[in-house]
């Protein structure tokens, strides 16, 4: 018996070998439970995917809401101001 045969002949047991289900725990071929494991993996990429959208979407709104609070009072502070100095400026001309 050649090397080769041996490899061939340890695949087809690879392949024939079984597995658990790891959604149900029932017995399933090693086919079945890679194709069970990619579908597993590519659902909770896009969940995780989705997940960084959200957080995302969500920093960036915040992000939003501060600089117009940040813009609203430092507008504040130089209508506060300009009244001051109209005030002040009035007040020495009377």
């Amino acid at each position: 018996m050649s090397e080769q045969q041996t490899h061939l002949h340890d695949a087809d047991e690879r392949e024939m070998a079984l597995d658990i289900c790891p959604l149900c725990g029932s017995k399933i071929s090693r086919a079945e439970f890679l194709e069970v494991q990619e579908k597993i993996r590519i659902e909770v990429q896009s969940q995780a995917r989705q997940e960084i959208e959200r957080i995302t979407a969500q920093k960036d709104r915040e992000r939003e809401a501060a600089v117009l609070a940040k813009d609203a009072a430092v507008r504040k502070q130089l209508a506060d101001q300009v009244a001051r100095d109209t005030t002040e400026a009035l007040r020495k001309q009377r």
